[in-house]
């Protein structure tokens, strides 16, 4: 910490600055077939950020000893040469640390064992299929230290644990799925995988039998039946359309939302891939509720909040901050998903999805199925490929008439930062598909 606080006292003369060090060590283990890797990384970084005209960021790799006053003079540098008028919002100054939990821990014999096991009951669920499985498990420890020339000074340590599977199959034609499981904590936070499984491989038959739909499907707008992948993955593209440095949320004050639909970012949720207990610019983190009918709220950093009150969503360490989600999720209700088929006469059935894109500025959404299925009289049927829904994304949300009580998360990566993203079955009206 000797070099961090001579940084601090180099940038004394900048209108705010922070200076983190920050540990971190990989475990990585995989199994791909014919071949089985192990790899270990360690990362030891000192980073100084000042706003002098704009912002300043330097940031040096630590082997050795390091000259924190030569690193912060960098940092003051680029601020002096970047141009802008930055003003932070006044927050709360924060002191202390946090250590999240690991009840079980990244022993590597079961990890291994897991790993088979995995591998196992594909072989078991697979039946005469040709497929190639990918699976990897990785441990990430981080620790870092935050102090700002307001007086914050905390420390937080955060061990990650995920398990990734990929599954290719090959029947009529070629399937693909994914299961993705963990979060914050050791492998207890995998253990899901098992309950998983057999719908992971199932997926990917499906998808590999999967045929082109009836030719008249594309001239009418359809039900849509969006799992519980799939409703996190609509999470994740609504959050985005929310990050206050960039947008406003104008759009979705523009339609009416469905009662009892809530859009909701935790940063302190239990085991959530993407927990933390202060942002990257030492704010303490809070659950924020971002949508529901009245209410639209959007991710901020200090430099996009109004006040200090909606500060928090901050993420960036080696560059300026921008506010993104940490654990987004669509908020269960009262639905059982079996109710939800049965009661729909016709539709698509979306399990997961393989590819998401919205464009915020204008609100229009592109999500790809994984495997989808039509619904007919209340009941799944045969597997179709080669569709993908596309719209105005607050019509989307606007068009959601049933909400599920089931509720699942999945772990993800955004920009490089850990994030997750839930929700439970969602029933869509009026979507449209697109052939390709």
């Amino acid at each position: 910490m000797e070099a961090a606080e001579k940084a601090l006292r180099t940038l004394s003369a900048a209108r705010y600055a922070d200076v983190r060090v920050l540990e971190q060590q990989s475990v990585q283990v995989a199994w791909r077939g014919d071949s089985s890797e192990h790899l270990e990384s360690r990362v030891s970084r000192l980073v100084c950020r000042c706003i002098a005209n704009g912002y300043g960021v330097a940031c040096v790799d630590v082997e050795d000893e390091v000259d924190g006053g030569e690193v912060g003079e960098k940092a003051l540098r680029r601020a002096l040469v970047a141009e802008g008028n930055l003003q932070p919002v006044k927050v709360r100054v924060e002191e202390g640390e946090k250590r999240w939990p690991v009840k079980e821990e990244f022993d590597l014999e079961r990890v291994e064992e897991i790993i088979l096991g995995l591998r196992g009951a594909v072989y078991d669920h697979i039946g005469d299929a040709e497929f190639r499985l990918e699976t990897v498990a990785t441990f990430t420890l981080t620790d870092s230290t935050l102090i700002t020339s307001e007086g914050t000074k905390v420390r937080e340590v955060t061990p990650t644990t995920d398990l990734v599977a990929y599954l290719v199959v090959r029947k009529t034609g070629e399937g693909f799925s994914s299961l993705c499981v963990g979060g914050v904590g050791g492998l207890e936070t995998v253990a899901e995988w098992e309950r998983l499984v057999e719908e992971f491989v199932n997926k990917a038959v499906d998808s590999a039998n999967a045929k082109l739909p009836p030719s008249t499907f594309k001239w009418r707008k359809q039900t849509v039946i969006l799992d519980c992948e799939a409703a996190g993955v609509l999470a994740h593209e609504v959050a985005h359309m929310l990050e206050g440095d960039l947008y406003t949320g104008q759009h979705f004050r523009r339609v009416k939302l469905p009662e009892g639909f809530m859009l909701i970012d935790d940063p302190l949720l239990e085991h959530g891939y993407g927990s933390f207990n202060w942002d990257d610019e030492g704010v303490k983190s809070k659950k924020k509720l971002l949508l529901e009918e009245g209410n639209v709220r959007l991710l901020h950093t200090r430099l996009s909040a109004p006040n200090g009150d909606e500060a928090g969503n901050a993420h960036g360490v080696d560059h300026k901050p921008r506010p993104m989600m940490s654990n987004v999720y669509i908020a269960s209700s009262d639905w059982k998903p079996t109710e939800i088929i049965e009661e729909t006469k016709e539709g698509v059935y979306v399990k997961a999805s393989s590819e998401s894109r919205v464009t915020p500025f204008s609100g229009m959404l592109q999500l790809t199925p994984e495997t989808a299925y039509l619904i007919e009289r209340g009941e799944i049927m045969k597997p179709v490929r080669g569709i993908r829904i596309a719209g105005w994304t607050p019509r989307f949300i606007a068009g959601v008439d049933a909400i599920g009580k089931d509720l699942r998360f999945k772990p993800d990566m955004e920009k490089g930062f850990n994030v997750s993203e839930g929700g439970p079955h969602l029933r869509i009206r009026e979507c449209r598909i697109v052939f390709f």
